[in-house]
């Protein structure tokens, strides 16, 4: 009865072993899925701003805040702070991206 006992253990441990295996396998594959996925698709390339003073389609998004109207206002708006790219102008400039 003990040899019956240590054998059923000794296969339902293999029976685990395996699954274990395929289930590490699976998460191995899935997470170099992923990793292409996410490099594929997690940045899209960002559309350049239109510099107001060189007037090119050269502006690099650089930060993005939250301001508030007034010191006491609660009503937020969000503004962007670009620069220029373009080596002739170089310049940085901030508008609204609300």
């Amino acid at each position: 009865l003990a040899m019956e006992q240590a054998e059923a253990h000794s296969e339902a441990v293999a029976k685990q072993e395996r699954t274990l295996s395929t289930q590490r396998d699976t998460i191995d594959r899935l997470m170099k899925e992923n990793a292409a996925f996410v490099g594929k698709y997690s940045s899209p390339p960002q559309q350049a701003d239109v510099c107001p003073f060189c007037r090119r389609q050269t502006g690099q998004l650089i930060n993005i805040r939250e301001e508030r109207a007034t010191p006491r206002a609660t009503l937020t708006f969000k503004k962007g702070y670009y620069q220029c790219s373009n080596p002739d102008c170089g310049m940085t400039y901030d508008k609204d991206v609300s």
